[in-house]
């Protein structure tokens, strides 16, 4: 096993996902590091984010 075999590691897979995803709907690789120390849900992010709302107000809104 290696340090990155996620097949081996479902929560280093799971994060990988997670990291794919929030680039996917255009977060900078500072705002990815943010939601997830912040633990953002993605699916909350995408709601919000894929109605408009700007990617530093959703995050702010997400972390209450």
């Amino acid at each position: 096993m290696t340090g990155t075999d996620t097949a081996a590691d479902p929560a280093l897979f799971v994060e990988q996902w997670r990291i794919l995803q929030l680039s996917h709907l255009g977060l900078s690789k500072q705002q990815v590091a943010t939601a997830l120390v912040d633990e953002i849900d993605y699916h909350d992010a995408a709601v919000l984010i894929e109605k408009g709302c700007d990617i530093d107000l959703a995050l702010a809104i997400l972390r209450g």
